[in-house]
This record gives structure tokens, sequence and C-alpha cells, in this order.
């Protein structure tokens, strides 16, 4: 019986610590939003390369990605922590 109540209690001591770990962090960062856009694109990407928004650092992004033949900028919408964020082109030129 003493065995299972510690367990429960080391469990809840474990999520709570991993909540609380959660908070006040940024919704992504600049790394994270590279790597989903270049899983996303599927050509494969030669560079990608991502900053924080000045108006909101903690949920924008500006990228900008160059193929083989093509500038593209986008713009990346970070909604929360852990969650993918949202992808916008916004601009393409070709090289």
């Amino acid at each position: 019986m003493r065995g299972g109540r510690r367990c429960a209690l080391l469990a809840a001591a474990l999520a709570t610590a991993g909540v609380l770990a959660g908070c006040g962090e940024s919704a992504s960062s600049p790394d994270k939003v590279e790597a989903q856009l270049e899983r996303q694109l599927q050509g494969g990407p030669q560079m990608v390369e991502c900053d924080r928004s000045s108006d909101q650092p903690d949920r924008r992004y500006t990228c900008r990605v160059e193929t083989s033949s093509d500038r593209f900028r986008y713009v990346a919408t970070c909604p929360a922590p852990g969650q993918p964020c949202v992808l916008r082109r916004t601009a393409a030129q070709p090289k």
C-alpha cells in the first residue's frame, strides 16, 4: 500500500513540475520555427533563417528561405508552447 501511494505522489509531483516548467516560456524559438519550416518544405531548402518579430517577440517570426532556384519570405505565428506555428508565405522571388 505504501509503495503505491509513493508512486502516485511521485507521478503527481512530476506532472506538476512539468506544467510549471512551461510557465513563462516563450511560444517557440527561432530554431524550432526553422525546423518546422524545413519539414514543411518538400524541396529541401538550402537555407532557413528566422528572427523574432519586434512587435510580438514571443509569438511572431519573420523567416527567409532559399532553395536552389528561389528565395521566399514567411511569417510564422505561434499560438502556444508545444503547438505548431502557422506559416504564411509573404513573398517569393527567383534568384
